[in-house]
């Protein structure tokens, strides 16, 4: 699944394999397309959108289940180890008087 956002002017993301969808600045329109196989697909601007159109250039990269398991997993361990920096921060922070209970 891809979310498609813009935040100045419609955009036309092409994507191989798959079609095209419109960005409409203030608006997520989705899509998605099967894989079949791994590696990485190229999105182009298909809308002329102004300078730097061809510059407009998006990469989706396919993975296997178990190499997206394994990312998640990494991510959520990323996660976990930032709040509980985050905590201690608040921690220390609030015993010292410089953050409000």
């Amino acid at each position: 699944m891809l979310d498609i956002q813009s935040t100045d002017v419609i955009h036309s993301c092409g994507f191989r394999p798959g079609g095209k969808v419109d960005a409409v600045p203030g608006y997520t329109t989705y899509t998605w397309f099967k894989a079949l196989h791994t590696g990485f697909f190229h999105g182009q601007c298909a809308q002329l959108c102004g300078l730097n159109h061809a510059a407009m250039v998006a990469y989706v990269k396919v993975v296997t289940p178990a190499q997206y398991t394994a990312w998640a997993a990494r991510q959520q361990q990323l996660i976990s180890a930032q709040n509980a920096q985050v905590t201690q921060l608040r921690q220390i922070l609030t015993n010292s008087g410089q953050l409000g209970g």
